[in-house]
């Protein structure tokens, strides 16, 4: 297994993750701004709105600068100082929004099965205390990240050490465990209670406009659900990968042990990235009401809009011919 295989898989693997990442992120954005039915008054669709901004944001710094290290031997991260630290610095602070978000729409989606309808008029409050919070704790990547040789090869992060083991307890707890365990476990709670929306929103708002919003909160929920499952199947390979290469940076390794390290951490990143730009195809996939927005989208635009009206005008042509 030579480094080829890295290179393949960097440039293929990860070139394809920032198209359809970045196609993916923007259709996200264009459809919950653009069409009033994808509007509830839940406070979550708002929420993977944040998540959708924050993605792109990450898939146009952190994954292209991979991309340019694993696939085309620019390392600009271990080139430069400066560099390494503010990937690290976006790196953080976009996926612990992306996670926090995800965590409190998990929440309000629960909530919403017991009690009804939450009112969105704290929520881009939450949304600015969230960017606010992780600004200030990411400052840490700024601090502690750096330039090292390790094994004939030069990393980005923090050198062996205290630091090293605040990483390592960051990662485990704070990015995998505590915002999973909250997805999973208001994920789990919210199935139970799914079946409960309509029952609790008619209780608030008339039967007419009551039906359009449960079957909103249905397609949401739903869009959520998976949502969740596969941010959780994309972090924990990422975790276990990061902790690895963070105990074993002092540890002397043989070059095929590195070039599969190599290999295996590039996948658990570039898996990692998968979440990020995923959303879209899981919610086309997942709802029909999403699916609908998407296909006026797509009318809408100029060029099938024109397509459309020459059919149109040569179907009633072809109509009067005949009669």
């Amino acid at each position: 297994m030579n480094s080829t295989n890295s290179h393949y898989v960097a440039i293929y693997v990860g070139s394809m993750v920032l198209v359809g990442g970045n196609i993916g992120s923007l259709l996200n954005i264009i459809l919950f701004f653009h069409f009033r039915s994808l509007k509830t008054n839940s406070c979550s669709i708002y929420l993977l709105l944040a998540s959708s901004i924050s993605d792109l944001v990450q898939l146009n710094s952190v994954l292209t600068l991979r991309i340019l290290a694993d696939g085309f031997n620019y390392d600009l991260v271990s080139r430069y100082v400066f560099v390494c630290k503010v990937r690290n610095y976006i790196a953080q602070l976009t996926s612990m929004s992306t996670h926090t978000f995800i965590s409190l729409a998990s929440i309000e989606r629960y909530l919403l099965t017991l009690s009804g309808p939450v009112r969105k008029t704290n929520t881009f409050l939450f949304i600015t205390i969230t960017v606010i919070f992780w600004t200030v704790i990411s400052v840490t990547q700024l601090i502690f990240s750096e330039v090292y040789r390790v094994n004939d090869r030069k990393q980005c992060g923090p050198r062996n050490g205290p630091y090293s083991v605040y990483f390592i307890l960051f990662g485990i707890l704070i990015f995998t465990l505590t915002p999973l365990g909250l997805m999973s476990i208001f994920g789990y709670l919210t199935l139970r209670h799914v079946q409960k929306i309509a029952k609790y929103t008619k209780k608030y708002i008339t039967i007419k406009i009551g039906k359009r919003i449960e079957k909103v909160d249905e397609h949401l929920t739903r869009m959520l659900l998976m949502q969740i499952i596969l941010t959780v199947l994309s972090t924990i390979p990422f975790t276990i990968d990061h902790t690895y290469s963070v105990l074993t940076m002092n540890t002397f390794k043989s070059r095929k042990r590195l070039k599969l390290e190599k290999l295996f951490s590039l996948l658990a990143k570039l898996l990692f990235h998968i979440h990020s730009c995923a959303d879209f195809y899981v919610y086309l996939f997942t709802s029909s009401m999403f699916r609908k927005q998407f296909q006026r989208l797509m009318k809408s635009l100029p060029i099938i809009k024109h397509y459309t009206i020459q059919r149109r005008f040569k179907s009633i042509k072809q109509i009067k011919q005949y009669a």
